[in-house]
């Protein structure tokens, strides 16, 4: 029974429309090179600056600097930030649902 209701929910949050337009939203940048180059390269000077902040390198301040550029760059890309609405919209519906368990479980015990 349990199963069965389990994925009845799965099925009704993949046919939500959060979860419809996040897919798309996800498509579009998974298939942008420059967003996926950029995110690329944010991660790669991240890890380096982490490593020489851990040795006491103050370098690491200079590679936080280009990387803050590439951030703006991506906070100002609308494709990008509409994969990061619809991203948030779905993970507030999903949260909802979680909640609305939770107190179904807490009034239930």
């Amino acid at each position: 029974m349990i199963d069965k209701l389990t994925d009845k929910l799965f099925t009704s949050i993949k046919q939500s429309s959060e979860y419809k337009n996040y897919l798309k939203a996800r498509k579009k940048v998974d298939n942008n090179m420059h967003i996926i180059s950029l995110l690329t390269t944010i991660k790669k000077m991240q890890q380096e600056a982490t490593k020489k902040e851990y040795k006491k390198d103050i370098g690491y301040k200079i590679i936080d600097k280009e990387i803050n550029k590439l951030k703006e760059e991506l906070d100002n890309n609308v494709l990008y930030q509409d994969y990061l609405t619809k991203k948030e919209e779905l993970n507030n519906m999903l949260s909802m649902i979680v909640d609305i368990i939770n107190k179904y479980v807490e009034d239930i015990v």
